[in-house]
């Protein structure tokens, strides 16, 4: 299975979903699927984000409370569900502001064994 199916698996089965990406955090993407034709940008989203997940990664670092899993950002526009795959990636999902953010974080979690496999 190559990353695009997987992260497009992940987005179809969850209620609201609207895309995913699979990015480094230096903010280059992997692959990525928006769901019908949607307007969000994940790429751009998730280029953003990246400079957030690297600060919060720091900041996890300096208080010595490990190494950072997951961060999850609600907003007007959309839920965002981000997972790290290892130091140099994280997946994230979007999701419509009234989407089932849990069914989502479990199946982004879930889908991360398999984009491991594919590295």
């Amino acid at each position: 299975m190559v990353f695009g199916e997987i992260i497009k698996e992940v987005v179809e089965r969850v209620e609201g979903g609207l895309a995913g990406v699979i990015m480094g955090v230096d903010g280059i993407a992997v692959d990525n699927y928006i769901k019908g034709g949607g307007e969000l940008e994940i790429q751009s989203v998730g280029a953003e984000y990246a400079v957030i997940v690297e600060q919060v990664k720091g900041v996890s670092e300096m208080l010595k409370s490990g190494k950072l899993k997951e961060f999850i950002t609600f907003s007007e526009g959309f839920i965002l569900i981000i997972h790290s795959i290892n130091e140099d990636y994280f997946a994230a999902l979007a999701l419509k502001p009234e989407g089932n953010y849990g069914k989502g974080r479990y199946l982004l979690r879930m889908a991360i064994p398999k984009i491991r496999a594919e590295f």
